[in-house]
C-alpha cells in the first residue's frame, strides 16, 4: 500500500469577501489562520484514488471539472478518480459568485492551478505505508441545529496513515458545520477543521497530515454545542476532536499491509423543490419575522434566536429565488470509493444525517465515511 500527501496554502488576499452568512456585516479584513488544499492519493498496484479537501464554502462545478483535468494531465491519475471537496468553513472566501455576494475571478483561477498542483505532488511522494481504520461515537460537537434533542449520526471515523515511528497522516471525518466563528467575525479561519489539525500536530509533536473530510452536517451544527463564538471557544473544539481522532488514530481497529481499491461514480439527474406562490413566500417572511422579533424581545438564548432567525434566512430565501431558480444545474454526481475496509460515499450538497445514517447502514463495508462538503448549490462535482 502506498499513500502520498499534499497541503498547500489557499489563504486570500485581503480584504475578501467571505461565504457562509448573509448578514455579515463586511469583507474580511484579516487572517486568522491560513486556509488549505489538502490532497491525498492513495496507490495499491494500478488501482490509485485520489480526494483534495480545501478549507472553502464551496466551489461550482466548473472549477472542479477544470482542477479535476488539470490534475489528472499532471499525475496521470484518471479524471474519475480524482474527488475534490470543501470542509464548508463560514469563514473563508467564496470561489463563486452568489446572491448576496461576487467572487475574485482571479483567486479562483489560482484555486485550480494549487489543488492541481497538490493532487500531482500527492502523486509524486508515494511511500509505503499501512492503512489504519477506527470509528467511534462523538457526541460533544454535534447537534441537530433546530432541535438538540433529535437524533444524529455521531459516527467520527478515521483513517490513519501508519509507518515506521508510528501514524504519518490522519484523514478523520464527522458530520458538523464548521460554525464555532459567526457571522460578527471577519478573520479567515479554517474553523474547528483547522484548529483540530493544529491539536494532532500538538499531541503527536509532528508536522503530520491532517485532512478534515466534513460528513452529511446539513442540519447539523454547534449551534447547541458552543459556549460561545470567540477564538477560545475554536480552540476548545479543536482540542475535543484532535484529542478523539489521534486516540483512534493511534489504536486503529484494523490495519491494512495492503488495501484493494475501487471507485466509481454516475450523475444523476435532482428532483426540483417547489417554491411557494409569491403571496406565500410574503406572507411566510411577516411570519418568521414576527417570531424572530418576538425572541429577541423575550430575551430568548443565543441559540433559540438562531433557530428562528434561521427560519427567517430561509423564507427569504425562498423569496429571492424566484429570479434565478430555474438557471440552476439539477445533475450531480454522487461517487463512492473503497478502499480495504473503508468505503468512501461521497454526496453532493448539504446531505442531511440521516440520509448520512441510512448510508452507512446500507454499506457492506465495516467502515464508511460519507463525505458531503456542503458545495453551495446542486452544481458541485461532490
Amino acid at each position: 500500500m502506498k499513500i502520498g500527501f499534499k497541503e498547500a496554502v489557499i489563504t486570500p488576499g485581503i480584504p475578501a469577501n467571505l461565504g457562509g452568512y448573509g448578514d455579515r456585516t463586511g469583507p474580511g479584513i484579516g487572517v486568522h489562520d491560513d486556509l488549505h488544499t489538502k490532497a491525498w492519493v492513495f496507490q495499491s498496484g494500478r488501482d490509485v484514488f485520489a480526494i483534495s479537501i480545501s478549507d472553502l464554502i464551496g466551489l461550482p462545478r466548473t472549477l472542479i471539472e477544470s482542477a479535476r483535468e488539470k490534475a489528472a494531465a499532471l499525475s496521470g491519475i484518471p479524471k474519475d478518480r480524482i474527488f475534490i471537496g470543501v470542509t464548508h468553513t463560514h469563514s473563508g472566501p467564496i470561489p463563486m459568485d452568489t446572491p448576496t455576494a461576487k467572487s475574485n475571478p482571479t483567486y479562483a483561477a489560482h484555486l485550480i492551478n494549487v489543488i492541481a498542483g497538490a493532487v500531482y505532488m500527492a502523486k509524486e511522494g508515494l511511500t509505503e505505508g499501512k492503512l489504519g481504520l477506527s470509528a467511534a461515537p462523538e457526541f460533544k460537537l454535534g447537534a441537530n441545529r433546530r432541535d438538540p434533542k433529535k437524533p444524529f449520526d455521531p459516527t467520527l471515523t478515521v483513517l490513519s496513515w501508519q509507518g515506521d515511528g508510528g501514524v504519518k497522516g490522519i484523514m478523520g471525518s464527522f458530520g458538523c458545520h464548521p460554525t464555532v466563528m459567526g457571522p460578527a467575525n471577519l478573520l479567515v479561519t479554517a474553523d474547528y477543521p483547522g484548529a483540530a489539525a493544529a491539536a494532532v500536530r500538538r499531541l503527536l509533536a509532528r508536522d503530520i497530515p491532517v485532512l478534515w473530510a466534513n460528513g452529511s452536517a446539513g442540519d447539523i451544527s454547534t449551534r447547541f454545542t458552543r459556549r460561545g463564538q470567540s477564538w477560545a471557544e475554536l480552540d476548545r473544539f479543536g482540542v475535543l476532536l484532535g484529542a478523539r481522532m489521534t486516540a483512534l488514530a493511534c489504536s486503529p481497529d484494523v490495519m491494512h499491509d495492503d488495501a484493494s481499491i475501487a471507485v466509481a461514480s454516475r450523475m444523476v439527474e435532482l428532483p426540483r423543490k417547489r417554491l411557494p406562490e409569491k403571496g406565500e413566500a410574503d406572507r411566510r417572511v411577516v411570519e418568521y419575522q414576527r417570531a424572530y422579533d418576538e425572541a429577541v424581545t423575550a430575551g430568548k438564548t443565543p441559540a433559540e434566536i438562531r433557530v428562528v432567525k434561521t427560519r427567517l434566512e430561509g423564507a427569504l430565501c425562498e423569496r429571492g429565488m424566484s429570479d434565478y431558480f430555474d438557471r440552476l444545474e439539477y445533475t450531480a454526481e454522487i461517487a463512492a470509493a473503497r478502499i480495504g475496509d473503508l468505503g468512501i460515499a461521497m454526496v453532493p450538497g448539504e446531505l442531511f444525517s440521516s440520509l448520512g445514517q441510512a448510508i452507512r447502514r446500507g454499506s457492506p463495508f465495516r467502515f464508511t465515511m460519507v463525505v458531503s462538503p456542503a458545495p453551495v448549490g446542486p452544481t458541485m462535482a461532490i
